[in-house]
């Protein structure tokens, strides 16, 4: 399944896996590395997305022919080879040796398949290892150093995978003086925006649950999560109203055949002007990747002159500790930092007004040096937990003060009688709620927080309300949770929104049902339980570009790449289901949404399935089946996971199961669609027959 990972050592292969029955993940041997599930680790890396990049594919084809023209016969290193695409675009226009390596194993399997379907096989030498690994040498792994140097090496942070290591040591170790780098540059430009929406996915300075703050961050904010959001921008923008303020300014730049020292720490500042008043909630990161001084490949947002759509490389999203306020024609000084791994930023408002700003620049050169910072200052990370605890799709839920309102509601038609009430999801804050309720309703509160990040954030923010007298918070799990735990008297109103933070899948929030099955005896006769049922739907669609993250690759440039589609199953592998924001996406929705399966949460766990016949399903092109949960909270209030109207913005995720090949479908075209859960190990099996 998509949500493992495989840890690996000299003895045993440990695989993550999830368990939807206690909602924790747990590491699982395999001894037998044949057991392994190489193809869904294939899948799940999304390699498929990159090789169906036709403009990087096309661009980097046409850097490396130009390279190869000036420098017929040369040796070519190629760093973290993949399916061998760049090496053999190397052999094939002229290269009279290329030195491919790959660390990983599934890869190195794919590469070597691949080289031997286009006859590469004498001309590529195909080394098992990383590159900081090679040596040089009659005994080495090269025998000389090389010429040329062709790479990708680059997310969307531009050097989060380990560029600036990785090639300061093939600079000074694999290449000899004057070698050509492709790509031979990068330069990373930055723009201040204003953006409620971001602003929700960062801070919780302004919720509330019942009257109760939710801030965890205090007045001196947060520089959040250590990991860089990515987004398609221009998704957001089309609906948020998101504002530049000032021009975008290229704030970093990197020259590859000499890249700076990885153990030091670097800063450039620059001295802006803002276009427009308003508040700084963020700040956008995109890159330009220069594989020559000709061809450049770009993550740039479409107000920005942005044109290629792709996922593997978005838009870096960085957000200060604090929002700030700005004027128009304000001068202030936006400072980029970075060590070998990360880029982060400082931003001062009380730059002085006679500061000369800086014009955006189109070429590749960034004004001003970069100076050498103390080793000591690092970059900022969570101070408050609340990063560590939720990531910005939490947050963001959180910031909704109409879904918070909703389930304000639920509660006070539930709670009667000087109720006794449970909370059961990860981090949730509905026992806030329940508190806020007069005693005569709701009498004692607990909360279920056996994870202890969420215990301790839970606990910090009952304090910082005065609550801590009012909500017992429980660390033990559903499974072994006794009567006195709980006040020593019976549950009569249990709740959830589900939510947990292993959650992957929108099926997995499953884990409240066998919560409330764990703690059947503890229940009143007439306990009430919210939500109370649930429904998982289902929906086809065509999108415009998210498919090429799971459709074969078949070839690119000439080059035929079946290999990599075989040891990802080929065209025959069943696709497991992914979880997507699918508001990201141009998405188009091909039938109407059908229910596929029923909860009764009322009930104790059971198995069900069930098969919806004759879904109508065109015209257009069937990718895969969109599937979504949704909850009914009581008689009167629903809450859904799936799509918002006209797809705007939501938090939630929903899961996506492609077709492995796209489907053409008229409107004549019908699909049967299967799903069935298994109780004893909540297991969900979904298959599905498109006919033509």
């Amino acid at each position: 399944p998509p949500s493992r990972t495989t840890l690996f050592s000299t003895l045993t292969m440990f695989v993550q896996t999830l368990n939807p029955v206690t909602g924790q993940r747990e590491w699982v041997p395999e001894d037998d590395e044949e057991e392994h599930d190489f193809e869904a680790e294939m899948f799940a890396s999304a390699f498929g997305d990159m090789l169906n990049d036709t403009d990087r594919n096309v661009k980097y084809e046409e850097a490396i022919r130009k390279a190869m023209a000036k420098h017929p016969g040369c040796h070519v290193l190629d760093i973290g080879a993949g399916t061998g695409l760049l090496g053999m675009i190397a052999a094939r226009e002229g290269a009279g040796k290329v030195t491919a390596c790959e660390t990983f194993a599934p890869m190195q399997e794919a590469a070597e398949q691949c080289i031997r379907a286009n006859h590469f096989e004498h001309a590529i030498e195909l080394i098992r290892k990383r590159s900081t690994d090679l040596t040089v040498g009659a005994s080495g792994d090269l025998a000389s150093r090389a010429d040329v140097c062709t790479s990708e090496l680059v997310d969307t942070e531009l050097i989060g995978e380990g560029a600036i290591g990785t090639m300061h040591h093939a600079v000074h170790n694999l290449l000899k003086p004057g070698a050509v780098c492709i790509p031979a540059a990068a330069t990373v430009t930055a723009q201040l925006v204003d953006s409620q929406t971001l602003w929700d996915w960062h801070s919780l300075s302004g919720a509330s649950m019942g009257g109760y703050s939710l801030n965890v961050m205090g007045e001196e904010g947060c520089p959040g999560s250590a990991g860089v959001p990515d987004v398609h921008i221009d998704r957001l923008a089309a609906f948020d109203g998101l504002r530049g303020l000032c021009d975008p300014v290229n704030v970093l730049h990197f020259d590859w055949s000499n890249p700076p020292d990885p153990s030091k720490k670097f800063a450039a500042s620059h001295h802006l002007e803002c276009k427009e008043a308003g508040t700084v909630h963020a700040i956008i990161m995109w890159w330009y990747l220069h594989l020559d001084d000709e061809i450049t490949i770009d993550t740039a947002p479409g107000w920005a002159g942005g044109r290629d759509w792709r996922d593997h490389w978005m838009q870096a999203v960085f957000f200060l500790p604090k929002a700030q306020s700005v004027e128009a024609g304000q001068a202030v000084t936006l400072t980029a930092l970075h060590d070998d791994y990360t880029i982060w930023f400082d931003l001062d408002t009380q730059t002085a007004s006679g500061a000369d700003p800086v014009a955006a620049k189109s070429d590749s050169q960034v004004e001003g040096p970069r100076e050498i910072i103390s080793p000591d200052c690092e970059r900022p990370i969570c101070v408050c937990g609340g990063h560590v605890l939720y990531n910005t799709n939490r947050i963001w839920m959180l910031n909704d003060e109409r879904r918070n309102s909703v389930y304000m509601e639920v509660l006070r038609r539930l709670c009667q009688n000087g109720a006794n009430v449970l909370n059961v999801s990860d981090g949730s804050l509905l026992a806030f709620a329940a508190a806020s309720l007069p005693e005569s309703q709701c009498s004692s509160v607990s909360t279920l927080e056996p994870e202890s990040i969420s215990c301790r954030m839970v606990s910090r923010l009952l304090l910082n309300n005065g609550l801590q007298d009012r909500v017992r918070v429980i660390t033990q799990r559903a499974d072994s949770l006794t009567l006195e735990a709980v006040g020593g008297r019976p549950i009569d109103v249990l709740v959830g929104e589900p939510y947990f933070t292993s959650t992957v899948l929108p099926w997995h929030s499953l884990c409240f049902w066998y919560a409330r099955t764990h703690m059947k005896d503890l229940l009143a006769a007439d306990c009430r339980i919210s939500p109370c049922r649930a429904v998982l739907r289902g929906q086809f669609a065509e999108f415009t570009h998210l498919q090429k993250l799971r459709t074969v690759v078949r070839q690119a440039c000439g080059l035929d790449l079946s290999p990599f589609d075989d040891i990802c199953g080929g065209e025959a592998f069943v696709v497991p289901s992914t979880p997507h924001a699918l508001w990201e996406y141009d998405t188009k929705l091909l039938s109407e949404a059908f229910d596929l399966l029923h909860f009764d949460f009322t009930s104790l766990v059971t198995s069900t399935s069930n098969t919806v016949s004759r879904v109508s399903v065109g015209p257009g092109t069937c990718h895969g089946l969109v599937l979504w949960m949704e909850y009914d909270l009581d008689d009167e209030a629903h809450v859904s996971t799936g799509l918002h109207a006209n797809n705007a913005p939501n938090y939630h995720k929903q899961a996506v199961r492609f077709v492995r090949v796209p489907q053409p479908v008229t409107k004549d075209s019908h699909a049967s669609v299967t799903a069935a859960f298994r109780a004893e190990d909540g297991d969900m099996a979904i298959t599905f027959e498109i006919t033509a």
